[in-house]
């Protein structure tokens, strides 16, 4: 069987496995949960105030839905896990204005051009057809809507620690050790091909942000998690850096649907 076409199932129930664990990780003092929070920073920074309706797919239990809501705009929240939507309904039931709904991102359950933006955080890396999530972002967007969107960063030094030396022992340990299945993929990106693929759809990409610029590779990340962030935030404004740039784990890209 091909790899992705169990990838769907694999998502859903290794998100679904444990949802509050995942928004709890938003608040931890870790690696990961410092890059989580420089990604919605970076959004927050780009989406700005404004009274339209954002559509976030891939919402997970709503790790981006009151930063979004404070801004003023209208909440929408899709994910293929039903119990990720379970656990972001009960954290937001008293908010009228923000829906929450189950459902994957290839195939929106909402009318043509109803959205002002769309927010896709954490979320193409595991998806089969990036041309398929790019169509139904567009298909949903208003001529001039917004797409926000973040990819992990092929270029950078630590993810290419993690191919090179990882992931080649992570494979040998599953295949023949633990005798487990491939577990979930997650793709990283090159900027310029995105960017093509985006220019293709119609798209003019108006800002790249580059975020979370840790340069302790795995495992000591998590070994010294302090020291692993305190170098992240040194290295941070990097981020302005066209050449050091790449150093960053994740890309924001902002780009509007001509």
């Amino acid at each position: 069987m091909n790899t992705f076409e169990n990838q769907q199932q694999k998502v859903t129930e290794h998100f679904g496995s444990d949802p509050k664990e995942y928004a709890d990780k938003y608040s931890n003092t870790t690696q990961e949960g410092y890059s989580f929070l420089s990604r919605r920073k970076r959004l927050e920074e780009r989406l700005g105030r404004g009274t339209g309706r954002v559509l976030d797919i891939g919402c997970g239990p709503g790790v981006m839905t009151k930063q979004i809501r404070d801004l003023g705009w209208t909440y929408v929240g899709i994910d293929i896990s039903k119990e990720m939507i379970e656990l972001a309904v009960k954290r937001f039931d008293h908010d009228s204005s923000t829906q929450f709904k189950v459902g994957p991102v290839e195939n929106i359950e909402e009318e043509d051009n109803s959205f002002d933006v769309v927010v896709a955080m954490g979320l193409v890396e595991y998806v089969a057809n990036d041309e398929a999530v790019i169509q139904e972002v567009k298909r949903v967007l208003k001529p001039g809507g917004l797409f926000i969107v973040s990819l992990p960063n092929w270029w950078s030094p630590v993810r290419l620690w993690d191919r090179l030396i990882l992931k080649p022992f992570i494979y040998l340990k599953r295949r023949f050790i633990t005798k487990k299945e491939v577990g979930v993929l997650h793709r990283e990106y090159v900027l310029g091909s995105y960017k093509n693929l985006l220019k293709q759809n119609n798209f003019e990409v108006e800002c790249v942000d580059f975020y979370n610029f840790r340069v302790v590779p795995r495992p000591f990340d998590y070994i010294f998690p302090r020291m692993s962030i305190f170098l992240a935030g040194l290295f941070e404004p990097l981020r302005k850096v066209l050449i050091l740039r790449n150093i960053g784990t994740g890309i924001n890209i902002s780009a509007r649907l001509k």
